[in-house]
């Protein structure tokens, strides 16, 4: 008996890395400097750039990078899932259940008689779906 088992689609959230080009303006020197990463945040704290030029208060707010993370959604399927559930039946169980065709929506499984009920019976006890 033939059976198709069916790749189910879910959608992963993942969290990317922000990769930005950043400018900040200093009014001071007069000229543009150019960062890259998420976002810029400003402390309060000494420029050595100030100091070496000679100004009697070194201390100003500078910018320093600061890492940014989004959160993105990326489909995914349970294939990987699927497969490795069928290889571990199959080598429990001393199956002569064979894999016929494998594609992007699912799997094609030669089922002999004898073993119908007992398949079906863990595909449904490990909730995939299947026809």
């Amino acid at each position: 008996m033939y059976l198709t088992i069916y790749f189910s689609a879910k959608n992963e959230r993942i969290k990317e890395k922000v990769e930005n080009n950043l400018l900040w303006y200093d009014t001071i020197l007069k000229k543009m400097n150019t960062y890259k990463g998420g976002k810029l945040e400003f402390k309060y704290q000494k420029d050595e750039e100030l100091e070496k030029l000679g100004y009697k208060n070194p201390y100003r707010t500078l910018p320093e990078v600061v890492e940014l993370k989004e959160v993105k959604t990326k489909q995914t399927n349970n294939k990987d899932e699927v497969v490795k559930w069928f290889k571990r039946y199959v080598n429990y169980n001393r199956s002569n259940i064979e894999i016929i065709s494998s594609g992007s929506e699912g799997i094609e499984i030669d089922v002999p008689e004898n073993e119908i009920d007992d398949f079906k019976y863990q595909l449904d006890r490990n909730r995939f779906d299947y026809s």
